[in-house]
């Protein structure tokens, strides 16, 4: 393996997350403790880490989830900012 070729990040942290999704802190911890956003815990009681992969898959399920909740008619399909 060469030295010179940079390390890719496999991790994010919660943080890294909450930033990424423009979600606050306390949202990712509740996708976390419910199982909805897989994670890991590295050492100690409080630190956790999301793969990347597990995040583009969340992000997939969401995808696919919005768009039955809008064929359903159960979401508003104009797209608009809240909160």
């Amino acid at each position: 393996m060469s030295s010179s070729q940079p390390v890719q990040r496999r991790f994010l942290t919660l943080e890294d997350v909450a930033e990424i999704l423009g979600l606050n802190l306390p949202t990712i911890r509740r996708l976390v403790r419910t199982g909805a956003l897989r994670a890991l815990q590295i050492r100690g009681r409080k630190v956790w880490r999301v793969g990347i992969d597990d995040l583009e898959d969340y992000i997939a399920r969401m995808y696919a989830q919005t768009a039955a909740d809008i064929a359903a008619g159960l979401i508003d399909p104009e797209p608009g900012e809240s909160g």
